[in-house]
């Protein structure tokens, strides 16, 4: 299982890409017979909820235009793990590789699109906020200037 993943240049966001992307490969190689195997899987899907949550907030708070498109692509991934999950519970059967191998590529095209689209709002909004704060030093500048 790759666990490669594009960085975009944002620490935390990438932090969190990375240890998702751990929790996955832990769940890959992990003994499915063991009680421990149920708890990580329980453990993985709180810590991508956290992870969406804080996207999430992240987003609110800068208007991003397209939270709501970004945010029905995290609740059908947690649909999905949960939808494996119970499915695990009631057969106490076996999650096939697949399914592992699913969650890599799910997280990999969404941090590739959405969390690519979101990174480069947040870089153009940075600069927007630059440039702002220069018109206003500036102007404050030449107001000091003609007094």
């Amino acid at each position: 299982m790759d666990k490669s993943l594009d960085l975009l240049g944002h620490d935390e966001i990438d932090h969190q890409h990375r240890s998702l992307l751990d929790g996955i490969a832990r769940l890959a190689v992990m003994p499915q017979d063991s009680p421990r195997f149920l708890n990580e899987w329980v453990r993985f899907i709180d810590e991508i909820r956290s992870h969406f949550e804080w996207e999430e907030a992240e987003m609110a708070s800068l208007e991003y235009p397209d939270t709501a498109r970004h945010r029905r692509d995290h609740r059908r991934q947690v649909a999905a793990l949960l939808e494996h999950l119970r499915s695990f519970r009631e057969a106490e059967g076996v999650v096939s590789r697949e399914v592992f191998q699913a969650m890599s590529d799910w997280t990999a095209r969404h941090v590739r699109s959405f969390d690519r689209e979101f990174m480069a709002f947040l870089r153009e909004r940075e600069v927007w906020d630059l440039r702002q704060e220069l018109v206003l030093w500036e102007s404050d500048f030449l107001l000091e200037q003609a007094s």
